[in-house]
C-alpha cells in the first residue's frame, strides 16, 4: 500500500488545521447539527414543513450523509489503526466500542435519511412522533459517540500520531475530499 499524493501547496494552505483539528472541528460540527436537527422535528411538528424547513432538512441531510460518513471513515482509516498498534486492552475495547457505534449510527442513518429527504423535497412526514422518536434515538447515539471519542480516545490519538502519520492522514483526508467534491478546487 503506498501513501496518496501530498496535496498542492495551495491545497495545503487551505487545510484547515492538523488533521486532528479537522476531526474536533467536525464533531462541533456534529453537535451543532444534532441540534438543528431536533430543533427541526419541532418546529414541523408545531407549524408544518415550510420552505425554511425544507432547507434545513436538506442541509442536515448533506452534512450527515457526507462530512459525518468521511469523518468515520477517517477514524478508521487513521486514528483506530494508530490506537491498536498499541497492544493495549483497553484502548483495544474502546477502538471496538466504537467500531459498533459507527454500525449503530450508520444503521440509525439509514432509516432517518428518506425521512429527512422526503421532508427536503416537500414531503410531509405522517407520523412526527416517530420521526421525533428516531432524531432522538440518533442523536443520543451520536452524543454517546462523540464523548467517548473526546474524552477517551482522541486524548491517547494526539500523543500517539507522529509527524508522519499526520501528514499521510492530512493527505489522504485531502485526497479524498477532492474526489468527493470534484470543482470544489476549481471555483475557489
Amino acid at each position: 500500500m503506498h501513501a496518496p499524493p501530498a496535496p498542492s501547496d495551495e491545497q495545503a494552505a487551505a487545510w484547515p488545521g492538523t488533521p486532528v483539528e479537522v476531526l474536533d472541528a467536525c464533531h462541533r460540527e456534529i453537535v451543532h447539527t444534532l441540534q438543528d436537527l431536533r430543533a427541526l422535528v419541532l418546529h414541523v411538528g408545531s407549524t408544518g414543513l415550510d420552505e425554511s424547513s425544507r432547507e434545513t432538512a436538506r442541509r442536515i441531510h448533506l452534512f450527515l450523509s457526507t462530512d459525518a460518513v468521511r469523518h468515520h471513515q477517517d477514524e478508521e482509516r487513521h486514528v483506530f489503526p494508530v490506537l491498536l498498534r498499541q497492544h493495549d486492552p483497553l484502548l483495544a475495547h474502546q477502538v471496538q466500542q466504537l467500531q459498533d457505534q459507527h454500525g449503530r449510527l450508520e444503521a440509525a442513518w439509514l432509516e432517518l435519511a428518506p425521512l429527512l429527504d422526503a421532508a427536503a423535497r416537500g414531503h410531509r412526514w405522517r407520523d412526527i412522533g416517530d420521526v421525533a422518536a428516531r432524531v432522538d434515538h440518533y442523536t443520543a447515539l451520536y452524543l454517546e459517540h462523540v464523548a467517548l471519542e473526546e474524552t477517551e480516545v482522541y486524548p491517547h490519538a494526539r500523543g500517539l500520531l507522529d509527524g508522519e502519520d499526520l501528514q499521510r492522514m492530512r493527505n489522504d483526508m485531502s485526497l479524498r475530499r477532492r474526489r468527493l467534491n470534484p470543482g470544489e478546487d476549481e471555483e475557489a
